[in-house]
């Protein structure tokens, strides 16, 4: 049975996560953990056991907000043992996920890319793609008025190196969902880590289907104007061939390539209309 986590701050947007997470649990058993994490507003002059009492009454209040709201979703259809709420009052929106993923062993987190603030990007998208930044275990960013449909052809970023080995990562999914596994290797990139005018599309393709066991594979080509534009390729090739879920590999980045570069996974997750996979490399 795998866990999922799923944040949520009560907003519409945040709902279309719970719809996805209820997609999947469709075709493999879950075990949903619902978080929300606030910070209360207390007031200064409470001390002592008057401010513990204000915090334990608002996680409590929150408990039952948590409650309600999946009982509106229809989560509560699920078995009772299926299902933990938790609470955590904190600032430090994606720490506080991370934390509570390490210590539920969650497999997966499944979130939306915009909150209630109505500050779109600023707001819950940058909690998502810090989230992803900084998780352990994949994450699912799920976009504004995604309608969740049927997963039958999921979209992989590659740079064709060690493709076998993050491929495998994806594959669990891939077969839950009996998907068309379409790899994608965008180009031109600075530097080419393979020889594209020598590379054999046919033979690549072949192997990975047989050392994998899985025939649902397909290799594509994203030409883009200009060199290293992962993003622009990955969103040339979502209008065209209409994936129903994009997959990308994340790296750790520096301090330094935090303020000069923009993550190409974060590109996605504000700009993307379906669902995007982010795994750790």
């Amino acid at each position: 049975m795998k866990t999922i986590i799923i944040p949520t701050d009560f907003s519409e947007n945040a709902s279309v996560a719970v719809n996805l997470a209820l997609r999947i649990n469709q075709e493999t058993a879950c075990r949903f953990v619902f978080v929300n994490v606030s910070q209360p507003e207390i007031s200064v002059t409470l001390t002592g056991k008057q401010h513990s009492d204000a915090i334990d009454a608002f996680v409590v209040s929150k408990e039952k907000e948590l409650k309600e709201y999946t009982e509106k979703l229809g989560v509560t259809a699920l078995p009772k043992r299926e299902i933990l709420y938790v609470v955590r009052t904190s600032p430090l929106v994606s720490e506080s996920l991370c934390e509570v993923a390490k210590q539920q062993k969650a497999d997966l987190i499944i979130m939306g890319t915009r909150g209630s603030s109505g500050m779109k990007k600023v707001f819950f998208g940058s909690n998502a793609s810090n989230t992803i930044q900084n998780s352990e275990i994949p994450v699912m960013a799920v976009p504004s008025g995604y309608q969740s449909t049927a997963i039958e052809y999921i979209a992989l970023a590659t740079d064709l190196v060690n493709a076998e080995k993050k491929i495998e990562k994806v594959m669990e999914l891939a077969r839950i969902f009996d998907a068309n596994l379409q790899l994608v290797h965008v180009y031109p990139n600075y530097p080419e880590m393979v020889k594209l005018d020598t590379f054999n599309n046919q033979k690549f393709i072949e192997d990975l289907k047989e050392k994998l066991s899985y025939n649902r594979l397909e290799l594509h080509f994203q030409h883009t104007n200009s060199e290293n534009d992962i993003h622009g390729g990955l969103k040339e090739f979502a209008r065209v061939y209409k994936p129903d879920m994009i997959v990308m590999f994340t790296h750790k980045r520096s301090f330094w390539d935090k303020i000069f570069d923009g993550s190409r996974t974060e590109e996605v997750v504000y700009t993307t209309n379906i669902p995007l996979l982010a795994i750790k490399a």
